[in-house]
């Protein structure tokens, strides 16, 4: 089931992606972190570890997070969405996800 939450943190990293020089980056990596807490089972997060080794990895991230974390996505403007989904990418890589 798709979270509706929308945590505090994620709100002030997508006010700091309007300056920062990470821009949407940084509140993609911040958001992966808590991937955890707001989904629903173990199974939604493990589909995160298969996805970013698809070759359209970068795609399939992003459409995952509209459908499992819509509000959160929804807030990320076009433009953002790729520096996003290499922050969330990031955190992947770290295995910090």
């Amino acid at each position: 089931m798709p979270s509706d939450e929308l945590p505090t943190f994620f709100r002030a990293a997508l006010l700091e992606a309007l300056d920062a020089p990470l821009g949407y980056a940084n509140a993609g990596y911040h958001l992966a972190l808590h991937f955890e807490d707001l989904l629903d089972s173990d199974e939604e997060l493990e589909a995160v570890d298969v996805m970013a080794s698809a070759p359209d990895a970068e795609e399939a991230i992003w459409q995952w997070t509209v459908e499992k974390i819509p509000r959160c996505a929804g807030l990320v403007p076009a433009r953002g969405r790729e520096s996003f989904v290499k922050g969330i990418m990031r955190a992947i890589d770290e295995e910090r996800v």
